[in-house]
């Protein structure tokens, strides 16, 4: 059922960037459809709690260009670690009722839940920006939170049952039952976490990668995304300068930059019409006949 929206920014942030969209708040999530199209895969959005809205904009945009409708999850961590997973979960179950396929991303605390989230998800694509990938740093970096995670009122100190259950709960002490593909993006030049996390989970996904000082976040996700899934009748990621071609089904995989962008890769004649695959075949096939 629509709810009023828990945080109105979605619309306005949305419709700033003068989408063809529609604005589909829910109970617990913010759904993104665009007008003219019943698309069947989806982009589910786990923003870091810390600013649930700054990816948003350019989240539909990427949705967009790859064909895809947006979910962002709208949860209140300050209800426990537990209450924000479940809801997501519910969600998710929703969701894998009504699309037949799911594009995950998320972002700090929302890289956590995505990793719960997905940690029995087998052939999946996760894209993780800045995760929080081990809980326990939290208890020195950041009291307030560790409180909410564990719906513990400040001052406290944690018992050891729940020390090990921040360490069970992160993605560090789990990557080893991790059962999808994954790329990992930085904001920093380095993370020792981050390159264990790595190192550790490339062992047996291979298809894992890491990016460090990335600046733009959703166009490394939407590279790597048009690497790893079948985009190659829809879309590539194009570089107004250097573009590096790849034998992925003839599609054209830019270096990330902030110059990037997506483009529709339907072959096309001089006059702008579309060139069919049978028509390439048969004007090939008169080439050779004339060799």
């Amino acid at each position: 059922d629509l709810v009023e929206p828990l945080y109105h920014i979605h619309n306005h942030v949305v419709h700033t960037y003068n989408f063809s969209v529609a604005v589909l708040p829910h109970h617990g999530y913010t759904q993104v459809k665009f007008n003219g199209h019943r698309h069947k895969s989806l982009i589910f959005l786990i923003p870091d709690y810390r600013n649930q809205h700054h990816l948003q904009a350019d989240a539909t945009s990427l949705a967009s260009k790859l064909h895809h409708d947006l979910l962002i999850l709208d949860y209140d961590i300050s209800k426990g670690l537990e209450h924000a997973l479940h809801e997501a979960e519910h969600i998710h179950s929703h969701m894998q009722e009504h699309y037949t396929s799911i594009v995950y991303v998320g972002e700090g605390l929302g890289g956590t839940i995505l990793t719960n989230l997905t940690i029995n998800s087998p052939n999946s694509k996760v894209v993780l920006i800045d995760p929080e990938l081990n809980l326990l740093n939290l208890i020195f970096d950041d009291h307030v939170l560790t409180s909410w995670l564990l719906e513990k009122p400040l001052p406290f100190i944690p018992t050891q049952q729940e020390i090990v259950y921040l360490w069970n709960m992160s993605p560090l002490s789990q990557v080893h039952n991790i059962v999808a593909d994954q790329i990992v993006l930085i904001s920093r030049r380095s993370s020792k976490q981050a390159q264990a996390y790595f190192d550790h989970l490339s062992e047996h996904m291979p298809n894992t990668e890491i990016l460090y000082d990335v600046s733009d976040m959703v166009l490394a996700s939407g590279n790597w995304l048009v690497k790893h899934l079948d985009f190659s009748k829809q879309c590539r990621v194009e570089h107004e300068e250097t573009s590096t071609k790849l034998p992925t089904h003839g599609t054209t995989v830019s270096n990330v930059s902030n110059a990037g962008k997506i483009v529709n890769t339907t072959p096309r004649s001089s006059d702008g019409s579309t060139i069919h695959k049978n028509t390439v075949i048969a004007m090939l096939a008169v080439k050779l006949l004339l060799l």
